[in-house]
């Protein structure tokens, strides 16, 4: 039992010196960003001043 663990010990040690073999010196490789466009936005204003954003997306219908 003692020599199963010294072995398993020795395995999981191995294991991990191995895995920091990482190359560090550049910059892992990124995916291209998708491509990104601002909806149209709306601007107005309340006669008492208030102002009014709105930007329509009509994937959910909700109003708030």
């Amino acid at each position: 039992m003692k020599r199963a663990k010294l072995v398993l010990i020795a395995l999981v040690a191995a294991m991990t010196l191995s895995a920091q073999n990482l190359d560090r010196t550049k910059p892992p490789e990124t995916a291209p960003l998708p491509s990104f466009k601002l909806p149209p936005v709306f601007e107005t204003a309340l006669p008492n001043g208030l102002r009014i954003v709105l930007v329509e997306d009509r994937r959910f219908p909700l109003v708030t």
